[in-house]
């Protein structure tokens, strides 16, 4: 059974990370030092280093224990639950900058990962659990459906976000069952010939 984690540990860290992330909009990735995230997060670097490394995994862990509370909410094989979608919005200007000329190349890297990984446990599985079916290897599916995520991410970036969380979500299934259909073995006369 897991150890469960100290809510005052918890606290700190979502400070950390919070700090982390409002000085990202202000400052870009690369203009922070540990010594701006402890005073925003008005903690010493004694605590921060209880915690983390560096700032990098600062940015990496915490990133990623957000998104597993996420998925916690998304029900497994549902690609059209908005929950991605609405963090996406909720962070906006954090997401612009990283994924921007500001931000951190390997952040994209470690969220496409993350995504690459979601995607295979929770997607093509569910999707797709008889294995002979598949026509591609199941790690290209995965990172097929990362790399589709990111590019729609940036592009609802771009574009203001005119679209709702709903509807990206949506339209991200869509696009990505269109596109894995053929892949995975499902009946699809306008791919079948291919």
């Amino acid at each position: 059974m897991p150890k469960k984690i100290d809510r005052r540990v918890l606290r700190t860290r979502q400070m950390l990370r919070d700090a982390l992330m409002e000085l990202i909009v202000e400052k870009g990735y690369e203009a922070i030092t540990i010594q701006d995230i402890t005073d925003r997060a008005n903690v010493g670097r004694t605590t921060f280093y209880l915690h983390y490394q560096y700032k990098d995994d600062l940015l990496f862990n915490g990133m990623r224990e957000m998104y597993l509370e996420i998925i916690q909410q998304i029900e497994p094989g549902k690609m059209d639950d908005p929950a991605d979608w609405a963090h996406v919005a909720q962070y906006a200007d954090f997401y612009k900058v990283m994924m921007g000329s500001k931000g951190s190349q390997q952040f994209t890297v470690q969220l496409r990962e993350f995504l690459v990984e979601l995607a295979q446990k929770h997607v093509i599985k569910t999707l797709q659990p008889n294995k002979e079916k598949l026509r591609l290897p199941g790690g290209l599916l995965a990172h097929f459906i990362a790399g589709a995520e990111v590019g729609m991410v940036t592009w609802w970036l771009s574009n203001s976000r005119q679209y709702s969380a709903e509807t990206m979500a949506k339209l991200a299934q869509t696009l990505t069952l269109q596109g894995l259909g053929w892949g995975m073995g499902l009946d699809s006369p306008s791919t079948d010939q291919l």
